[in-house]
């Protein structure tokens, strides 16, 4: 069994493996007063956990323990047919090599997100968020990176911010339209956000609806 990369620290140098031994799983922190289910057996997954042959995306904004709990969850199922994909690679590459070297270890997918290209100022075009995405998509297959890629369409609740919302739909098309890029996926939960509960509703149905006539593929739901 191959040894998993050290998540956030390239240039630091491991000990030999011992050749039989198994690589122990990274650390991953517990919510702090989590309990768990009495009589649960820990080498069990939890019911309900996910379908074999549905793709389970691990969410975290922080690219090192992203890393680690992808090399953990790999781990703990080894085997399973459909890949683990973690939620998200960024494009302003914070944090991207160790997740990258972690997502070619697992074979997993990884989610593109090009959110941080727009910064404080006005909604960026969508040429440069797909030049963006196209790029780390290279760069995830150098990598080794051998899992489904997703680009993120970012969105964003028209009541707040009506320019960036319609800029999701457009942004869906392009990546639709391009034949060699990640796959389109976008959250509509987020154009509730902001909206009283029978607007929000309704907000996000219009906008599935329209994602998926725009080329959306996986639904984030809320």
């Amino acid at each position: 069994m191959r040894t998993p990369p050290t998540p956030g620290a390239p240039g630091r140098r491991r000990a030999p493996a011992v050749r039989g031994a198994r690589p122990r799983p990274p650390r991953i922190a517990r919510r702090a007063g989590a309990r768990e289910a009495p009589g649960r057996d820990r080498r069990r997954p939890a019911p309900g956990a996910g379908s074999p042959d549905v793709p389970l995306f691990l969410d975290c904004g922080d690219a090192g323990a992203l890393a680690g709990a992808l090399l953990a969850a790999s781990q703990a199922a080894p085997g399973r047919p459909a890949p683990l994909v973690a939620n998200s690679l960024r494009t302003d590459d914070r944090g991207s090599e160790s997740l990258l070297r972690a997502a070619a270890w697992a074979g997993a997918g990884l989610v593109i997100s090009p959110r941080d290209a727009d910064g404080e100022g006005p909604p960026v075009a969508v040429a440069p968020l797909l030049a963006r995405i196209d790029a780390l998509g290279r760069r995830a297959h150098g990598a080794g990176v051998r899992g489904p890629l997703f680009a993120d369409a970012l969105a964003y609740p028209p009541l707040g911010d009506p320019a960036r919302c319609r800029r999701s739909l457009a942004l869906l098309r392009a990546l639709r339209d391009s034949t060699a890029g990640p796959i389109p996926l976008v959250a509509p939960g987020n154009v509730g956000h902001g909206a009283p509960g029978p607007l929000r509703r309704a907000l996000r149905r219009l906008y599935a609806a329209a994602a998926q006539g725009a080329g959306a593929r996986p639904l984030i739901l809320p």
